[in-house]
């Protein structure tokens, strides 16, 4: 479980740092929780989704009307977290602009499951003018796309798998101690419920686990 508070300027290298300490761990499942992210720089939010995509990947793409003006964030050098690693993303209403260009990107390009509840929808580039008598003027000049070409100002992201809880209760298990986030919090103990399905699937298709076949225990019962 690894939650993001907020993109500034150290917050991808201290992202860096958990996902290669929860790597030498051997986790079988990610959980990062961008509830409540109101975002912040766009580099940030580019070299957090470079951990888990291949370099050159586009990230997201920034258009407006100035079509000379127009250009695209793509994936950098550096860690790559496991690709086997499946990952789920928190989000909810309070999830914004680098927060949802992360969900968005990692859910486009498959390589995250999101969980939890339509994040706000701000995804747009903003210049300000200041005009005389200390007035300033400030204009939308250009959007933000997803990979998959998803608009995300006014429209926000939606998620996989919805679960709802209200302001209230997600304040109150924000609150909680650590050990008991899990069972206090629904949206996160669905997300550990999905990974563990999956992890179940995977030792399966790999023949770690082996499961007897219907036929196998009816022909026991019949002996």
């Amino acid at each position: 479980y690894l939650r993001i508070i907020q993109f500034m300027e150290p917050t991808a290298a201290a992202v860096e740092k958990a996902l290669r300490e929860l790597e030498a761990q051997k986790v079988s499942g990610l959980v990062i929780d961008l509830r409540g992210n109101p975002g912040g720089l766009l580099n940030s939010a580019v070299d957090i989704c470079s951990f888990f995509l291949p370099q050159d990947q586009v990230i997201v793409s920034v258009e407006g009307r100035n079509k000379t003006a127009d250009y695209q964030e793509k994936t950098r050098r550096g860690y790559k977290f496991p690709r086997k690693c499946p990952v789920i993303l928190l989000i909810n209403g309070g999830s914004a602009s680098a927060a949802e260009i992360t969900a968005g990107c990692l859910r486009d390009l498959n390589r995250a499951v999101l969980l939890g509840e339509k994040t706000f929808g701000k995804g747009s580039v903003q210049t300000v003018h200041e005009l005389p008598g200390g007035y300033a003027l400030k204009l939308t000049v250009a959007k933000y796309y997803t990979p998959g070409r998803r608009v995300i100002h006014g429209e926000g992201i939606q998620p996989d798998i919805t679960v709802e809880i209200s302001r209230e209760d997600y304040f109150r298990i924000s609150r909680a101690a650590e050990g008991d986030k899990v069972k206090e919090d629904p949206q996160l103990s669905r997300a550990v419920e999905v990974l563990q399905s999956y992890d179940i699937y995977e030792q399966i298709r790999s023949g770690k686990v082996k499961v007897r076949k219907e036929t196998e225990q009816e022909e026991g019962k019949a002996l």
